[in-house]
């Protein structure tokens, strides 16, 4: 996170030559960094991954999705848990549907009572909410 910008950046460098390949910006003027990234299955049918990444918007946390390749576009936003909860981590995994399924651990403000939810990263539909 650039303090000064208050922008998300993310880098993707080429793993053999450390080059940066593109960079992508993710929403400005939050106050807390991100709490994750996690690299998605393709979802816009271009064969290239995309990239979520985890931070607080309006209060809530939230997973902003970008083409790894196409910094123009915001492909989605999914909302997580309600403004209740602090969200602290991000884990992804593949699904039955071809796309990633995507999982955020939030904490609960007034309590510390840790709960998960998880949604499909396509569709943004609710698969499970688990308290713990």
């Amino acid at each position: 996170m650039d303090y000064i910008s208050g922008k998300h950046t993310v880098k993707i460098r080429d793993p053999k030559t450390d080059k940066v390949i593109n960079t992508l910006y993710f929403k400005a003027g939050f106050t807390q960094p991100p709490q994750g990234l996690v690299v998605l299955k393709d979802i816009n049918g271009n064969r290239v991954p995309e990239i979520g990444v985890l931070y607080t918007e309006f209060g809530q946390p939230s997973v902003g999705i970008k083409d790894a390749k196409n910094d123009k576009v915001l492909l989605d936003t999914l909302r997580f848990l309600d403004a209740n909860y602090n969200p602290k981590e991000i884990s992804v995994y593949p699904d039955g549907n071809g796309y990633s399924d995507i999982t955020v651990l939030g904490i609960r403000k007034t309590t510390n009572a840790p709960k998960a939810e998880t949604r499909d990263s396509k569709t943004g539909k609710l698969l499970s909410d688990t308290p713990f």
